[in-house]
């Protein structure tokens, strides 16, 4: 039940504050992004390159994530002008 309680902790800090009122969700995710650095800090499981492949994952994430709505904004810009289009020319 000890071991559970770091995680408990980790749990309450993010979705605690969000459901008391708080934090709004965004700074929620900050303060379990530094409750998380700081029980690696507190495991010692937290070294100079675990931090970078965490940094690198996050930008391929974020790159990916990125890439979906430039895609789904490139559709959309190309769909409805020529919806609009096809449009006019019935009437």
């Amino acid at each position: 039940m000890i071991a559970l309680l770091p995680t408990m902790l980790l749990i309450f800090t993010v979705l605690g504050t969000i459901l008391m009122g708080l934090a709004t969700p965004t700074e929620a995710a900050a303060c379990g992004a530094l409750g998380s650095v700081l029980l690696a800090l507190a495991y010692r499981n937290l070294t100079r390159d675990v931090l970078w492949h965490a940094a690198i994952k996050t930008m391929n994430i974020s790159a990916m994530i990125l890439l979906i709505v430039m895609g789904g904004s490139m559709f959309a810009g190309c769909s409805l002008p020529l919806a609009v289009w096809q449009r006019c020319n019935q009437c």
